[in-house]
């Protein structure tokens, strides 16, 4: 197996590669490889060949000025594997104005489906002034990428209600990246008057183990408005509740959960595949909601509060300690640089209908 790590998310650095075979690390923008480099050493490293090329790091971690690049390399070849460094990366100190610098301008930030905007990266610049040779959009929507296009000018048509964090990246004539800008763009549905919208990840490929596996997303604890096996590679989905249909009236009080269900129990968790993560993130509760666009797409300092968690008698051990772990992370995300992950631990036991879930109260608004 070829496994192939292109244009990671620009805050989290190197997702783990632990699951084996060899890769190619290449054309990501690492500001703080201090925070974002992470790259585990699993015991049968040394089959495998790591090739990192054309990225740019900025930041030197070591009184040589080094990067925890080469530094993370050089331990893990002592490791006997097999990783080499491109002489096509990029190292500065961590300087901001060695970088060039996105910019969005866009024709609207807001509108009903389906809403074409304009985008243009044309006030990008660098500061030494080098020509802008690249220009790289996401639209926080549809595939595993986000749909990405290429150009100083594109546009995109929103085909789903609730908020996208557009990003743009630029790359100058020496090959260094910029820091990636966000814009915010709003769109509603006329048909649906009080939408409730998040996006979601699971994180495995098919398997006939992960069907006994849901994702929920539950209103006032009983409520299951929606829900969807583990198992399938949907990559983020984006999910439409149309609140009206399940009695949720304008300006009522409620909570939204996102739960991890457990439907059939797990007794063999050495050949069942137990280990089980998924991902919540740009939640909206319609366009006068009490959700903060900062909570609903988790760009915040911690998770608790505004959100809470909470799990069934079951999800808990002899001790009272959780089965599952929650967390704000930046391992993957849809909107912006975080988002929330639930997951149940490798090689734990799972009872029927055992559940974890983090929740946060909302009101609804017209």
């Amino acid at each position: 197996m070829h496994y192939t790590v292109v244009q990671l998310h620009p805050s989290n650095g190197v997702r783990s590669l632990s699951g084996g075979g060899d890769a190619i690390i290449e054309e990501n923008t690492w500001i703080s490889t201090q925070k974002n480099l992470a790259w585990p050493a699993p015991s049968d490293t040394s089959k495998y060949k790591i090739n990192i090329r054309n990225n740019h790091f900025s930041r030197a971690e070591n009184d040589n000025k080094e990067p925890a690049a080469v530094i993370g390399a050089r331990l893990l070849s002592q490791n006997k594997s097999a990783w080499l460094i491109d002489e096509n990366n990029f190292y500065n100190s961590g300087v901001e104005n060695e970088l060039p610098l996105a910019k969005i301008v866009c024709s609207d930030t807001s509108g009903s489906i389906p809403f074409t905007v304009n985008f243009t990266g044309k006030d990008s610049r660098d500061p030494r002034e080098k020509e802008i040779t690249e220009y790289r959009w996401q639209f926080a929507d549809g595939d595993w990428t986000g749909n990405p296009k290429s150009g100083e000018n594109v546009f995109y048509t929103f085909t789903k209600p609730g908020v996208y964090e557009v990003c743009l990246t630029v790359k100058n004539k020496s090959g260094k990246y910029s820091r990636p800008v966000y814009q915010s763009i709003l769109v509603n549905d006329p048909q649906i008057k009080h939408p409730f919208v998040f996006c979601c990840k699971d994180s495995y490929e098919d398997s006939t183990f992960l069907n006994r596996y849901l994702m929920q997303a539950v209103f006032d604890d009983s409520i299951i408005a929606w829900q969807d096996d583990v198992a399938g590679n949907e990559g983020w989905q984006r999910v439409v509740i149309d609140l009206d249909k399940f009695g949720l009236a304008d300006g009522t009080s409620h909570r939204f959960a996102f739960r991890l269900c457990c439907a059939n129990p797990v007794m063999d968790p050495e050949h069942d595949i137990p280990e089980i993560m998924v991902w919540l993130d740009a939640a909206w509760a319609g366009p006068q909601g009490s959700i903060s666009p900062s909570a609903g797409s988790f760009e915040i300092q911690k998770l608790y509060p505004p959100w809470n968690q909470r799990f069934s008698d079951s999800g808990l051990n002899k001790n009272g300690i959780s089965r599952f772990s929650t967390v704000l992370t930046s391992d993957d995300s849809r909107s912006g640089n975080r988002s929330a992950r639930i997951r149940i631990p490798y090689l734990g036991k799972t009872t029927k209908g055992m559940w974890g879930e983090f929740y946060i109260p909302f009101v609804v608004k017209k």
